[in-house]
């Protein structure tokens, strides 16, 4: 299966700016969201867009985005459930059921960036994770053995690492993973009121 990737590195997003810094600096907390909207099918929604939203719901903190309050207010806006965990297990069956998370990177073991790092996670194949990584420059995957022997890349923005590394890369987060899916649609319920009524 192909995704698109919404890239937070596109030039273009160099002098937009997020808080105290750039969406091209700063922008993995919005950009982790659309990519987890639009592997869902429910929205694409750009990186810019995005990060404008999480400065005007207060999301946007010293030094990141607040995910928890990024999530809180647009899964109202776009019609998604969340929940958080940092069980590896918990991870993995929600991957296999169909969901999609963010996974919240830090700063001990740098597999997904040197410091803090928002990143998608999109399907499970037994243990191994599909990870998009919207934070994307030449050479990030080969620039330590680390991610060398841990991580393959698939296509640009795309890269697979075992569930094992997920929780090494985000045990020093709480929580480790956010859950999201599709909100369930809710019944219609057959009303008698008059058809003309809105003609």
């Amino acid at each position: 299966m192909s995704y698109n990737v919404h890239f937070q590195t596109d030039s273009s997003y160099k002098n937009v700016k997020y808080g105290q810094g750039t969406v091209y600096s700063s922008g993995c907390g919005p950009a982790s969201l659309c990519n987890a909207l639009d592997a869902l099918g429910i929205a694409k929604v750009t990186v810019k867009t995005m990060c404008a939203y999480a400065v005007s719901v207060g999301a946007r903190v010293t030094g990141g985005t607040d995910e928890s309050t990024l999530l809180k207010h647009a899964a109202k806006k776009y019609g998604f459930t969340y929940r958080t965990t940092s069980k590896n297990a918990e991870l993995l069956a929600h991957l296999k059921a169909g969901g999609v998370a963010i996974l919240h990177g830090g700063s001990s073991h740098k597999l997904f960036s040197n410091s803090g790092h928002f990143v998608c996670a999109v399907k499970a194949s037994g243990e191994t994770i599909t990870v998009l990584d919207s934070y994307w420059y030449n050479n990030k995957y080969t620039s330590s053995e680390l991610r060398k022997q841990k991580i393959k890349v698939l296509v640009k923005g795309v890269v697979t690492t075992s569930l094992y590394q997920c929780g090494l890369a985000t045990a020093d987060r709480a929580p480790s993973y956010y859950l999201i899916s599709k909100a369930a649609k809710q019944p219609t319920t057959n009303t008698t009121t008059n058809a003309t009524t809105n003609k």
